[in-house]
């Protein structure tokens, strides 16, 4: 049996993208395949929310779909403005964002409990991304990166496509440590760009950390169920 593949849709960046990126081939054990949509840079989705954007996501999750894909992510948290269209254009599951994840994250954490988002650009996450998967009433603490050097010039801005990974982690952590609190229960990584450091985050909060990786992984494990065996010696 061949194993389910997972289409992605790309905005159009050129920085490196290191394993734990989505767009890092080396990040999954299973098929990814990837659509770039032309003009979708992170300015038009993360910044401006353009809506003219919908349309060339929508073609870009049928074409796909016809690839044979067996679902569809998003490598920006902030196409969950798109969801719900998104969703309904194509016959396959798809999860645009990570941001997905905050409700049932919510609800595995004990009365009282806030969780932690660590987004690209903390302005540009509105009630209505949040309203979008019906997340509106989480509990939520944000950090963001836009104002992090290394991360405004590489991610938003474009300005050159070598990523200093030592910088960036160091900016990840500074951001990260202002979601501390006793009362944080989990994180979730709005943005795809900061996975490779989730590890790195959980180290310094000390919570469960969850980003478009767990969830895609989550996903996948759906799609490619196989027969439980049991092992020697485990009766």
């Amino acid at each position: 049996m061949s194993t389910p593949a997972v289409g992605v849709l790309c905005l159009q960046t050129s920085f490196d993208k290191i394993p734990g990126h989505i767009r890092n081939p080396a990040t999954f054990d299973f098929p990814v395949v990837y659509r770039v949509v032309e003009g979708a840079t992170p300015q038009r989705l993360v910044r401006e929310a353009d809506p003219t954007l919908l349309e060339p996501f929508v073609t870009a999750a049928r074409d796909l779909q016809a690839a044979g894909v067996a679902a569809i992510t998003g490598a920006c948290g902030f196409l969950v403005l798109f969801q719900a269209e998104l969703a309904a254009a194509v016959d396959v599951p798809l999860h645009s964002s990570s941001l997905l994840q905050l409700p049932m994250v919510h609800r595995m954490l004990g009365a009282g409990r806030t969780v932690g988002v660590l987004t690209a650009d903390a302005a540009a996450l509105t009630p209505r991304h949040l309203a979008a998967i019906g997340a509106q009433d989480v509990p939520i603490r944000v950090a963001g990166m836009a104002d992090a050097p290394e991360f405004r010039e590489v991610m938003l801005e474009g300005r050159r496509d070598a990523l200093d990974v030592d910088r960036l982690a160091a900016e990840v952590l500074e951001r990260a440590a202002s979601l501390a609190g006793p009362d944080l229960g989990a994180v979730v990584i709005e943005c795809t760009d900061l996975v490779p450091f989730a590890h790195l985050v959980q180290a310094r909060l000390g919570v469960p950390v969850y980003d478009i990786v767990t969830l895609t992984t989550m996903v996948h494990s759906g799609l490619a169920r196989r027969p439980y065996t049991a092992a020697t010696g485990d009766r």
